[in-house]
């Protein structure tokens, strides 16, 4: 189905906290706490919701993230990234001589709940979205997103303090003061920019040489997703399938 939003239908958000048997839906007579019964039913048994917002979130970050820096020939030169916990590998493969410099790496450092925009585990999250082949609105129900602080450790190795300090500069002047990413679940992902920090120098094997290192803390503040149900008029829950935009 093709799902359109014309002008206000995709703010028709209801935040519905079930402590008492508020009535949902006053054709079906069904209360808010029948419905939350059933829905934790179904999303337990759904085994079609895939959870890739980890992967989501890390693929937009490095399209926005680039790294670059002018070489000794007034040259760009682009810093591939590449994804996990790269320490050992690089020093090794410096102390060989068998690395190309600068180099980057990135992985998710830490999660953490984000207490302060966090909702109650007893609220249904509904909202309207309209359908453009039946030209009518239908109803979506899902569980509250579930608000999180991503922590991103982007590492970066070089060769000459020069180069580095190119690196760093660029990668700060991307935060203003932060960066917004467009996911697939949500417009409004926002970024920013921890900390940098120096993390020492690793000697090269009988050479007069040395790798620097620097740090950077890249926080997302974010939800995530919980899967969409479809209310038919009939009050049945069947599974749903569109984007919509999380409000972060």
């Amino acid at each position: 189905m093709n799902y359109l939003n014309p002008s206000g239908i995709n703010n028709n958000f209801r935040e519905v906290v079930v402590n008492e048997d508020v009535s949902f839906n006053s054709k079906t007579g069904r209360s808010a706490r029948t419905l939350l019964s059933q829905l934790i039913s179904v999303m337990e048994n759904d085994s079609s919701f895939k959870q890739d917002y980890y992967k989501d979130i890390l693929r937009t970050l490095l399209g926005q993230v680039k790294i670059n820096f002018i070489n000794d020939q007034d040259q760009r030169v682009d810093v591939k990234i590449h994804h996990g916990r790269q320490d050992r590998l690089v020093g090794k493969k410096f102390q060989d001589n068998n690395i190309v410099l600068p180099y980057a790496s990135i992985y998710q450092s830490s999660v953490e709940n984000h207490s302060d925009r966090l909702r109650s585990n007893q609220t249904i999250i509904a909202k309207s979205v309209w359908d453009e082949n039946k030209q009518r609105a239908l109803r979506v129900v899902s569980l509250a997103n579930v608000p999180v602080k991503l922590t991103y450790k982007l590492s970066v190795w070089a060769r000459y303090i020069g180069d580095m300090d190119q690196i760093a500069a660029s990668i700060r002047s991307k935060f203003h003061p932060d960066i917004i990413l467009q996911t697939p679940h949500s417009h409004l992902t926002k970024a920013f920019l921890q900390s940098e920090e120096d993390d020492g120098a690793v000697d090269a094997r009988d050479r007069e040489d040395r790798l620097i290192r620097k740090n950077f803390d890249i926080v997302i503040e974010t939800y995530i997703p919980q899967p969409e149900y479809l209310v038919t008029s009939t009050g049945k829950i069947e599974k749903f399938n569109t984007n919509i935009d999380i409000q972060d």
